[in-house]
């Protein structure tokens, strides 16, 4: 009988998901047991647990907020919510309601706050342009890895590439915009690397589509050189 995944894990669960997936892992790393996907299970419980009491003191704050609270309390609480909308996109089961909720209160609180910039043009234009940005990012997180790697305790920095390569080339594309050039080019390098190891096969071919596309990601300064063969070379 095989590894039992629930449908929809918990970030815990998800990496043990990836290691057990991705052949590009080592097979001592795939090796996964049904105790090892229990006990990661135990830790993503645990942690919806405790976000379920932290939105439950987030909404009590929202209601006790005074009528003309200084906007300096509104941002602070307003950031609250954000991290923990960014928070609830790492957790196991269903989480569209508590977003949605999430982000009532967020629109609640930037109401509130347009309205005390008043006729302030470059405060205004902030407040639009933070309002972009967090759809943006909300937009990102609907891919588990980015809320995965936001995280700094559920994939090994010396694992990134590895787990990039594994990934669909949606998520791995979206992945890729959150480092900078220099890493980009660090990982890029790794990548090549990684290529170079595998066997003629679906997997090499499938993980060279990714490390071309990470390539063309780039900026074009930080492009190792691309010989006309078709492939990378360092």
């Amino acid at each position: 009988m095989g590894i039992r995944f629930r449908a929809k894990p918990g970030s815990h669960e998800r990496q043990l998901l990836r290691y057990a997936e991705n052949l590009l892992f080592p097979v001592e790393r795939r090796a996964i047991e049904q105790r090892d996907v229990d006990m990661a299970r135990i830790q993503d419980d645990n942690e919806r647990r405790d976000f379920e009491l932290q939105l439950r003191e987030a909404v009590q704050a929202c209601i006790d907020l005074e009528p003309q609270s200084d906007s300096e309390i509104l941002l602070t609480l307003k950031e609250h919510l954000d991290q923990l909308y960014e928070r609830s996109a790492t957790l196991a089961g269903e989480v569209d309601e508590w977003q949605a909720a999430l982000n009532q209160l967020i629109e609640l609180i930037m109401h509130a706050v347009r309205k005390g910039a008043g006729e302030d043009r470059i405060a205004q234009g902030k407040l639009e342009a933070e309002d972009e940005a967090r759809a943006i990012h909300q937009q990102m997180l609907a891919y588990p890895l980015i809320a995965d790697l936001l995280r700094d305790d559920i994939i090994p920095e010396d694992e990134l590439v590895i787990t990039l390569l594994g990934e669909s080339q949606a998520a791995c594309e979206a992945a890729w915009s959150l480092f900078d050039a220099e890493q980009q080019a660090l990982m890029l390098e790794q990548a090549v690397t990684l290529l170079r190891s595998l066997e003629e096969g679906p997997l090499r071919t499938r993980s060279a589509e990714r490390v071309e596309m990470l390539r063309q990601a780039m900026p074009p300064a930080f492009h190792p050189h691309h010989h006309g063969d078709g492939h990378l070379h360092g």
